[in-house]
């Protein structure tokens, strides 16, 4: 699986990926992030990337489209 991960997802939390193939890009535009989304299987961001209808559209790899929301507590 290849997973992109976007908007400064902690290296702890990258870190748990070990399994996947991770593409780290802190800053994306979302031109950016249209261009490259249909090359991941997954997509990791935070609140600075808004995933629109538009990049859904283009993230063919997935039949499945739909979005799972998990909020990671901060210490």
């Amino acid at each position: 699986m290849k997973i992109l991960a976007a908007d400064g997802i902690s290296p702890e939390g990258i870190g748990l990926l070990t399994d996947y193939e991770v593409d780290v890009r802190d800053k994306i535009s979302h031109e950016e992030l249209l261009d490259v989304i249909g090359d991941y299987d997954a997509l990791m961001v935070r609140s600075a990337s808004k995933v629109t209808a538009d990049v859904l559209e283009r993230a063919g790899k997935t039949e499945d489209h739909r979005a799972r929301r998990r909020r990671c507590g901060q210490h």
